[in-house]
């Protein structure tokens, strides 16, 4: 579910399939997503110009070989 507060943003596109939710963020979204996430839809999160890209726990992607450590190098911000 996607929120701002206690409002939904996207109402009903938290059922949506992931490429639709992808394609409808727009100037401002903030996506919240896990390594594993990441490795998973890597073609469709590394498509897209990220103003911002934070990543947490650094540990997660000290393997440089690993496919989520590939996957965070990839995205583009």
């Amino acid at each position: 579910m996607v929120e701002n507060g206690s409002q939904p943003v996207l109402p009903g596109l938290h059922r949506a399939p992931r490429a639709e939710r992808v394609a409808a963020l727009g100037p401002g979204d903030v996506v919240v997503a896990g390594y594993a996430l990441l490795q998973r839809e890597r073609e469709a999160l590394t498509a897209i110009d990220w103003h911002t890209a934070v990543l947490d726990e650094a540990h997660a992607i000290k393997n440089a070989a690993a496919g989520r450590a590939r996957s965070a190098r990839a995205l583009r911000a």
